[in-house]
């Protein structure tokens, strides 16, 4: 099959007749900043761009001010399209730095997905139509699916919504977007889910599994791929009661998304985890010596895949040979399905003990009247960093601290208890369910200073 983009852009095309037209500055080597709300047009000018040969780098709508400024400055490009702005052109008088920064964009046809922002520091992960197909095709082939349709209701410049386009495409299907918030509305009923697959967020699944009358509409899915954060047990328990064919998996944006993958006949049938490595990639996990752990063992997850990114901008090319060892604690199990912990640099060092905030978050979940929750460390003279958890709850009388606290005994060990719970209105999260977990931390001690 030919991957290039201009026969990915024609297959776009022969499914999506609509035209699409872009500033005659679009051409080889030029560099494209796309900022687009509205997920057909993205597509569109997307295939279209990287099809004349420009390579693009795709921006999020709701980027602060101060992270759209930084990322213009990261990847300084030559044209702006979409609701970031009006076409503008650089001039030809480009400093040593800026054609370096071109540079880093790699060939005509790169794209680069953001990964960060909301604070934090903003990068780009570098793909080609090569590594974003390798990872469309080996979930397709996973699945058994010769047509993979897609109802999509992730934003385009996140990869979790973006391959679902590069599925669609490979699998010879189609794409319907569609806002989940009017889904959540009632929506459902309008759209039909018979034999689609969709991705959503831990926090979306929750969601729709508190409405009864969308359960008949979640089991006609061929999968729901679940990936983007933790998972309480009890969340994937009532999925599984409710026999709706999750696939959970895990991925990121340097792997254009799932890497690992469990089937949904397998999760139906008791199975755990994220499943086993899809047959594009090899998944291992090292010990903290850079020595292959043990089967149960936990340690930092290392990948090798051909859907790999080449590299950041702003950064350097990651080099392969060795795997890439990510930002992850997971372990596998007997059956090679991988079992992710948390995030490594998310880890509360308290008293001298490692506390990952995913592990307490599951254990919250888990409570009566707990909604949503988010756990940070925040500096303390004793311990080093204290362990805090930051609950909206579902009914504030069951969320009483010495309850909380009481249910998490049997969970968790003393040091990963919580020290201190606060109750909150909301807990915002990204649109791939993930809290912004530094922001978090300082509203919490600006709340404790303000007292």
């Amino acid at each position: 099959m030919d991957d290039s983009w201009q026969a990915l852009r024609e297959r776009w095309q022969r499914r999506n007749p609509a035209p699409i037209s872009l500033p005659a500055p679009v051409r080889t080597g030029v560099r494209v900043f796309l900022c687009e709300r509205d997920p057909e047009r993205l597509s569109a000018s997307l295939f279209a761009a990287a099809a004349a040969g420009a390579r693009v780098a795709l921006a999020n709508p709701d980027w602060s001010r101060g992270d759209w400024d930084r990322a213009i400055s990261a990847v300084l490009p030559d044209v702006v399209l979409g609701e970031g702005g009006s076409c503008e052109v650089r001039g030809d008088d480009a400093t040593a730095g800026e054609r370096e920064a071109a540079d880093a964009w790699g060939e005509p046809g790169s794209v680069l997905i953001p990964t960060g922002g909301t604070g934090g520091l903003i990068r780009f992960a570098r793909h080609t139509p090569a590594t974003l197909m390798a990872a469309a095709r080996a979930v397709c082939d996973r699945l058994e699916v010769e047509r993979y349709d897609a109802l999509c209701v992730l934003p385009l410049h996140h990869v979790g919504g973006l391959m679902q386009v590069f599925r669609a495409l490979y699998g010879a299907g189609s794409v319907r977007f569609t806002d989940w918030r009017e889904l959540l509305g009632g929506g459902w009923r309008r759209c039909d889910s018979t034999g689609k697959c969709t991705s959503l967020v831990p926090t979306q699944l929750s969601r729709a599994l508190a409405d009864s009358s969308m359960l008949p509409w979640l089991r006609d899915f061929r999968a729901i791929l679940v990936g983007g954060g933790a998972m309480a047990d009890a969340t994937l328990e009532a999925a599984r009661a409710a026999r709706l064919p999750l696939a959970p998996c895990y991925g990121m944006t340097e792997s254009a998304a799932a890497v690992t993958l469990l089937t949904p006949e397998a999760f139906l049938a008791g199975g755990s985890g994220c499943g086993r490595a899809l047959p594009h990639a090899a998944v291992g996990i090292v010990d903290a010596a850079g020595a292959p752990a043990r089967t149960g063992h936990p340690g930092r997850i290392v990948l090798r895949a051909d859907s790999l990114c080449a590299g950041y901008v702003p950064g350097d090319p990651l080099e392969h040979s060795d795997g890439f060892v990510t930002g992850d604690r997971g372990s596998l199990d007997e059956n090679g399905s991988l079992h992710v912990l948390g995030r490594v640099d998310f880890a509360i060092n308290t008293g001298g003990e490692l506390v990952f905030p995913e592990t307490v978050e599951r254990a919250l979940l888990e409570l009566d009247g707990v909604a949503d929750a988010v756990v940070v460390g925040v500096p303390d003279l004793e311990w080093g960093e204290r362990v805090v958890a930051l609950v909206l709850p579902e009914d504030a009388g069951r969320c009483r601290f010495d309850r909380l606290m009481q249910g998490l005994r049997s969970r968790l060990a003393p040091h990963q208890r919580p020290k201190e719970i606060r109750i909150v209105s909301e807990l915002p999260r990204n649109a791939m369910g993930k809290p912004d977990r530094a922001r978090l931390a300082q509203s919490h001690a600006a709340h404790r200073s303000s007292r």
